[in-house]
């Protein structure tokens, strides 16, 4: 019997691009955005992944997931009453 070893993953540099600092304000605007359009769990869940891809993403390329959940997210339009009658519910 023979026991092979294989090589370890390759060493991680850290030199991967950031996001830009307006890419990522567009990001938590459209989290903060999202909580409102969408009270409960929906909003929170789009709000935490688009904070956290702010936060510890890095640039991918423009037909990602998130760059467009963001793209949706500020271009849904509603009407303020809406946003008033909706934010005003408390949860339980």
């Amino acid at each position: 019997m023979t026991i092979r070893l294989y090589p370890g993953a390759p060493p991680v540099l850290g030199d991967a691009e950031r996001i830009p600092s307006q890419e990522r304000a567009r990001l938590r605007a459209a989290a903060l955005r999202a909580k409102r359009l969408h009270p409960g769990p929906l909003g929170e869940l789009v709000s935490r992944e688009l904070l956290a891809y702010a936060d510890f993403g890095i640039g991918f390329g423009r037909d990602s997931l998130i760059p467009r959940l963001c793209a949706q997210v500020l271009a849904e339009t509603v009407d303020n009453d809406v946003l008033v009658d909706l934010s005003a519910q408390k949860q339980p």
